[in-house]
């Protein structure tokens, strides 16, 4: 860890810290725990989330070594901890993927029962990890404890339950509760992100994982004198011996910056910052501190102002959020992002910007709630990743001018403050479960996706024409609560095993130019191929669903391919695939393209 501080104008001292990894570090990396708590109500059976959730946890497992731990526990009515303080040997690894596939969704949301199961887990914990807590929920809390405030104290007690302890929250969808799961990464020193399809959960769970894999510093803290100011959208706490601004951990690449304003004179003419880590090379804490540079170069001032401008831009996402936002408030900011645009989050923001500005021109005669409502979610998740500098945004990428609410038609994630680790990691997890999830596709066969939800592209709600895999097909096989190998593999409804997934390895210099890893099926894959196509039960004549096309050839999405229809839309029965002899639809299929 390295920390800088430069006096800027009005007498305000920048502060910028360094996650820097030591040449001569000769211990390994500090181990793992890594908690994950999953929402399994009912509402995460919609758009293959949970199914999404579970193939990107089973690729996490390969990257993580005999020295991690691994428990996972699911809220619905109630909370069920699968596993507790599993070590990660290849058994465990097994373990934990049959423990992983067995999650089921059903029920309503009592988070609160999960939170305290954590609480529990981390209190029976061997010592010497560093803890990590990722939450995913796609829902309102519903049962149990459900107020707020009452939810994000139990964040707090587990983040002061034991050191090195970190809390991550992941939204699916847009009907979770954005600022409850933005007050859990706040208080827990971690990111907050929301998520909508799988390449979204994998990109994420990757960018964790990867982060907690080139931790160098944790529970790093600015130690400042109570009278001082600080410009930070980070956790700031206030004792009697002073202000702690609350950096978290630090991961070899990252970054974090302040700005501290009536910082008291040493005798000398000298201002100096306090501070305080855990570091990871050496297992010690270090206490020092550092003298601001009196003259400080252009390239310092232009850093310190663009700084400004990210916290500024962070306040005005949540206005978006909260639909308190206004065209002059846009306008205002947008002259002065322009000038900055060779700043790496910058493009991102003005292009969010310009599209709110377009969206409420269009909508003038409509309440601001209603014209930003579908964007609630994008707006939520950037936000929070422009406060914290961390995190993973979901910025969208075109307009649709012809969607009166200003709907996106697509929407691309974007790591601008990840480091080369966080984003190899990403990509390996992100390409490894979309290859494995378009390798289990079934050309035969094909229904209609109106959620969005597997597609990489489409707003929610869009409709879709996707190929149905066999883990959607088939009905869930019984599972013991650790199952072998064989019955892992030869299960239609699994995807490659990741326990054979091959990991390149991480060169920092090269990362771009790393392939992506490879999932290596085993010797079972040919069986599971020789089974026969399941047979598809015809649907009862009132369950039926009127589908209406605008036309009679519509685009498959990734396919340069018409899709023809023999005949206009009739009724499709819900919840079933029209078996190919009666089907109204002809694909021509052509692989999807495959974007990273």
């Amino acid at each position: 860890m390295n920390v800088t501080a430069h006096k800027v104008l009005d007498n305000s001292i920048f502060v910028k810290v360094f996650g820097t990894a030591a040449a001569t570090a000769a211990m390994p990396r500090i181990p793992i725990h890594l908690i994950t708590v999953i929402d399994t109500s009912g509402s995460m059976a919609a758009d293959h989330r949970l199914t999404n959730v579970k193939n990107s946890l089973q690729y996490m497992l390969p990257y993580m070594s005999s020295d991690d731990m691994f428990s996972l526990v699911s809220f619905s009515d109630v909370s069920q901890v699968k596993c507790q303080n599993l070590v990660l040997t290849n058994d465990g690894k097994r373990q934990a993927e049959g423990y992983i596939h067995g999650l089921c969704a059903f029920g309503s949301t009592n988070m609160g029962s999960a939170l305290i199961a954590v609480s529990d887990i981390i209190a029976t914990a061997p010592v010497g990890h560093t803890t990590c807590v990722m939450i995913l929920t796609d829902g309102e809390v519903t049962t149990g404890i459900t107020e707020p405030d009452a939810l994000v104290n139990l964040i707090q007690s587990i983040r002061s339950s034991r050191a090195n302890t970190t809390v991550y929250s992941v939204g699916y969808g847009a009907h979770h509760n954005f600022s409850l799961m933005r007050s859990f990464a706040h208080e827990g020193s971690g990111s907050y992100s929301v998520v909508e399809n799988l390449e979204h959960v994998a990109t994420v769970f990757g960018d964790v994982l990867g982060g907690l894999l080139s931790i160098v510093a944790q529970n790093c803290e600015i130690l400042l004198p109570n009278e001082v100011e600080v410009i930070t959208k980070l956790r700031v706490t206030t004792e009697l011996a002073g202000k702690k601004v609350h950096l978290g951990n630090l991961y070899d690449g990252s970054q974090q910056s302040l700005i501290v304003r009536g910082l008291p004179i040493n005798p000398d003419g000298s201002r100096t910052v306090n501070y305080r880590y855990f570091d990871s090379s050496t297992r010690t804490i270090i206490t020092s501190h550092i003298t601001a540079e009196v003259e400080s170069s252009g390239e310092i001032s232009q850093e310190a102002s663009a700084f400004m401008l990210r916290i500024e831009s962070a306040d005005l996402m949540s206005r978006i959020a909260d639909f308190t936002i206004t065209v002059d408030m846009l306008q205002n900011i947008l002259p002065r992002l322009r000038a900055i645009q060779h700043v790496p989050w910058v493009p991102g923001t003005i292009a969010e910007f310009e599209r709110v500005v377009q969206i409420l021109i269009n909508n003038s005669r409509m309440p601001v709630s209603y014209a930003l409502r579908s964007i609630t979610g994008v707006a939520n998740n950037n936000a929070a990743v422009l406060s914290a500098a961390r995190g993973v945004s979901m910025m969208s990428q075109t307009y649709d001018p012809s969607d009166p609410t200003g709907g996106s038609q697509s929407a691309a994630v974007d790591s601008i403050f990840s480091t080369p680790m966080q984003r190899h990691v990403s990509r390996g997890i992100s390409g490894a479960v979309t290859q494995a999830a378009h390798t289990s596709l079934t050309p035969s066969v094909s229904s209609m996706n109106v959620g969005g939800g597997f597609g990489g592209g489409a707003a929610p709600g869009a409709p879709q024409l996707l190929m149905r895999s066999r883990a959607i097909c088939m009905s869930p096989p019984s599972l013991s609560p650790i199952p072998s190998f064989d019955e892992r593999q030869l299960s239609a409804r699994s995807f490659a095993a990741p326990s054979d997934l091959v990991i390149p390895p991480y060169n920092p210099s090269t990362f771009d130019a790393i392939p992506l890893p490879v999932a290596i099926m085993s010797r079972h894959s040919g069986e599971m191929a020789d089974t026969e196509e399941p047979r598809l039960p015809s649907a009862p004549a009132e369950a039926v669903a009127s589908l209406t096309a605008p036309s009679t050839a519509m685009m498959d999405e990734g396919s340069s391919d018409p899709v023809e229809l023999s005949q206009p839309h009739g009724p499709i029965p819900t919840g079933y695939m029209t078996p190919p002899r009666r089907s109204s639809i002809v694909m021509r299929h052509s692989p999807p393209r495959h974007t990273h």
